[in-house]
């Protein structure tokens, strides 16, 4: 008995640690959000700049927006991906444990 206990808690610290990850790389993709939202507008850049110098100016925001979408697609990547790990972690933990559930909580139920 005294060893499911030890292995609830571990599972459950398990969690919490890889949660509070999950939860820094989302504080870092909406970082990047956050960030893109106070570069200047497209149309800031074109109102300012010549003509001739615009297009190379658009073209050059524009390969900085798409460069930081693909951070970000790999960043979402990413955290979609450690989550299936948790799902898996977890289901094999409470397997091992012999429980229904986990809780949203966090605490597992027992069968």
């Amino acid at each position: 008995m005294d060893e499911i206990a030890q292995a609830e808690a571990a599972a459950i610290k398990e969690g919490e640690d890889v949660k509070a990850e999950a939860e820094e790389v989302g504080d870092e993709v909406e970082a990047l959000k956050s960030d893109a939202g106070e570069q200047e507008k497209p149309q800031d850049v074109l109102s300012l700049a010549p003509s001739r110098r615009s297009n190379a100016t658009s073209k050059t925001y524009i390969s900085k927006l798409e460069k930081q979408l693909e951070a970000e697609k790999q960043a979402r990547l990413k955290l979609e991906y450690e989550v299936e790990e948790m799902k898996k972690i977890n289901a094999e933990i409470s397997s091992k444990l012999g429980l229904s559930s986990v809780s949203p909580s966090g605490k597992a139920e027992k069968q």
